[in-house]
């Protein structure tokens, strides 16, 4: 019997290479793959009890992270399917596992297999055929999401090519404009409107202030606007409606400065959706306001007590009955719920996503198109909101996609981009240039070095995942330190360079655990903690325990774990972004309003001490401190420096200039004191274009 051998289950037929379920009376159905490859390992394996574990070390290659939630939600869909009269077809059996209950029945039995066995994890189901994906998808895409068989084939075209970076394009209600933020080089970002019916005419500029728009949307009547409008240093941050025939400007909210904002709007232009937070509900979630009442006031949406995620990007349905959000649980890692407006009764539609930039419903409101990072990779999907079904739509760099509703085309902004590691020689005698390190195809990020091991420790996805890896300085001899198949951030070396502490996701997918690697034999152990979500690591002076922020209700605050165990001890009971204790056991951190900051922590007594203001020092993680002093980015409103901060001259020097988006967002800074040299993550300034896609799987 081989795997893709079709087979019945009762009065059901299984068609394991189109990835179809056929009833007797002729109905049919179309799975995603991995719900197809479950039951047809359950049915080569029948009547045998195949452990959850079996399932995901095949199904899912040992990807534990991703496989715990997807298994669980594959089997619900199975029995939706499959049940016939109350009949149930599946098993579970508690704690361990799922036994199919139904003797299936093939179609083509083999002559030399006389008993199924189960398949080796090195020959993982996933891999047994391409075809049978790929049969899967087009199937799935002819039956279930369109019937015209003359649909146009995939076409991509350029709507701009202006230098800069070209982002989130909405489309206007009678499909006509297009808005848009544009980052022009050297110049503040400004809002703009382009007339699709005649591309070749010059876009409109809206805006013309030194502020930073961002995230535009139309109202139904295409008449007004709205959009964030943020000031350069990040203390400001406004909700804007403008006026498009007076070109008028009313401020209708306040908003977070310190978070990225989204945006989005009901079919009938009444309700505003964006993100925010408070005082009392510090987690970010979304905020509604009416904007056809004067002096509206917000109110909150999302969970605002003990909540276990955060609220990122949305999108009303067409019929503004339901919201499509993403929530994000620990970083870089996010799903897909619908929530019912009225009820707030939330559906999960996907489990163990990675980065969702950006999602819209589809006009007919039976699909969600949306955009995701994954391990550096974007890449856009298509998921149904019945079934769960996702599929590829195989467009590289789709970003915050928007339709165009009259012809059920789309814009997106393309944008890819890869990080390396780069150094930067502090010698006076040199014009200080940044060199690159380690670059490839690949993306390479997050350094940190170890004087003791002389070796860096940094994050790269070369394969296909974001592992921790180990290099020598100069980049050779580099190892693969883990193998974890998922997405670990932030390495940190112990300064006995023993050990390494890095960020990685939970099982569950709801939350993130902080982890230990040895880096002599490659064990990994997770520090015991109460808390769900844990920031960048770094080690306290004599590397008995770890330093992190960890998310609660009481906002970010920073404790010690103790590497041989025990309840984590609160240092501060201000909010912190991150923090480094040096060896005289000085505690030097960032904070969540930015400045940096010194602590003593054998004077509790003592308060610290605030030693560059917010408009010196405007990072949260980009930095380090050595002997001498602090090495630091520092943003400007067209621009980037690395400065240092010197210590006997309590003075600060500008060491380079950099464009814009040079040094990658929320990195780490190391400093190799052997070659007088710093050590970051810096990438190319993309150079981003908003294009048209016609998608048969669009329409």
């Amino acid at each position: 019997m081989k795997l893709e051998t079709p087979f019945a289950l009762g009065p059901l037929h299984i068609s394991p290479q189109q990835c179809q379920i056929t009833s007797d009376t002729g109905a049919e159905k179309i799975l995603q793959p991995k719900f197809i490859d479950v039951l047809t390992y359950l049915a080569a394996n029948y009547p045998r009890l195949v452990t959850r574990e079996e399932l995901i070390d095949t199904i899912w290659q040992g990807n534990f992270g991703v496989g715990e939630k997807a298994l669980t939600n594959a089997v619900w869909h199975l029995r939706q399917h499959l049940e016939i009269n109350e009949q149930p077809f599946i098993e579970t059996v508690r704690k361990r596992g799922y036994r199919l209950l139904v003797a299936p029945n093939y179609q083509q039995p083999s002559t030399t297999d006389t008993k199924p066995k189960p398949i080796n994890k090195k020959t993982p189901l996933a891999s047994i055929s391409a075809a049978v994906i790929m049969a899967c998808f087009i199937l799935f895409s002819a039956l279930h999401l369109f019937e015209d068989h003359s649909l146009p084939p995939t076409k991509i075209s350029n709507i701009t090519t202006d230098p800069g970076r070209e982002l989130f394009p909405v489309v206007s209600a009678d499909s006509r404009y297009m808005a848009y933020v544009w980052y022009r080089i050297g110049r503040p970002s400004d809002l703009y409107i382009k007339d699709l019916d005649d591309p070749s005419k010059a876009p409109r500029q809206l805006t013309f202030d030194d502020k930073k728009e961002d995230r535009p949307v139309w109202h139904p009547n295409t008449k007004k606007l709205y959009f964030v409008q943020k000031s350069w240093d990040k203390q400001h941050c406004k909700l804007v409606e403008l006026t498009l025939t007076t070109m008028s400007q009313k401020i209708i909210a306040q908003c977070p400065a310190n978070i990225n904002i989204s945006l989005a709007i009901n079919a009938t232009g009444s309700i505003l959706a964006f993100t925010g937070n408070s005082p009392n509900a510090p987690i970010p979630g979304i905020y509604f306001i009416d904007v056809t009442r004067p002096n509206a006031v917000p109110t909150r949406f999302s969970c605002a007590d003990n909540c276990l995620y955060r609220d990122r990007n949305f999108a009303f349905s067409p019929d503004g009955t339901q919201l499509a959000i993403s929530r994000r649980v620990e970083s870089l890692v996010e799903d897909i719920f619908v929530v019912d407006i009225n009820t707030k009764q939330s559906r999960q539609l996907t489990f163990g996503q990675g980065d969702i930039v950006g999602l819209v419903w589809h006009p007919d409101g039976d699909r969600i198109v949306y955009a995701m990072e994954s391990f550096g990779a974007r890449e856009g999907y298509v998921i149904d909101v019945d079934s769960g079904n996702i599929i590829r739509l195989n467009v590289p760099g789709f970003s915050f996609p928007d339709f165009i509703p009259a012809n059920h085309q789309m814009l997106y902004h393309n944008l890819q981009a890869n990080n390396h590691i780069a150094y930067l020689p502090l010698s006076d005698a040199l014009s200080a240039t940044p060199f690159p390190l380690i670059q490839s195809e690949f993306s390479h990020d997050t350094p940190h070095y170890s004087a003791t091991a002389q070796r860096l420790a940094f994050i790269s996805n070369e394969s296909g995942h974001n592992e921790v890896y180990s290099s020598k300085l100069n980049g050779d001899d580099r190892r693969q330190l883990t193998h974890l198949n998922t997405n670990l951030y932030s390495p940190s070396w112990s300064h006995d360079g023993q050990s390494i502490a890095f960020i990685g996701p939970r099982a569950d997918r709801q939350g993130n655990n902080l982890l230990l690697l040895d880096v002599n034999t490659l064990k990994i152990q997770k520090l015991a903690s109460p808390f769900s979500e844990h920031q960048r690591p770094s080690w306290t002076w004599d590397d008995s325990a770890v330093m992190t922020v960890a998310n609660n209700n009481n906002g970010q605050l920073l404790y010690v774990f103790s590497i041989d165990g025990g309840q984590p001890k609160q240092l501060l009971q201000q909010n912190v972004r991150f923090a480094i204790q040096t060896t005289d056991q000085s505690l030097w951190f960032s904070t969540d309003k930015q400045g940096l900051w010194r602590y003593q922590p054998n004077q509790p007594q003592t308060p610290p001490v605030q030693v560059l203001s917010q408009a010196e020092f405007n990072i949260a993680y980009n930095w380090t401190v050595t002997n001498k002093g602090v090495y630091f980015q520092h943003n400007h409103n067209n621009h980037q420096r690395i400065n240092f901060y010197d210590f006997d001259a309590e003075k600060i020097r500008s060491l380079v200039k950099l464009p814009s988006q040079s040094l990658a967002r929320g990195s780490s800074m190391t400093f190799v004191p052997s070659h007088n040299q710093i050590v970051f993550t810096q990438s190319q300034p993309p150079l981003v274009d908003i294009k048209r896609l016609v998608h048969p799987l669009l329409f």
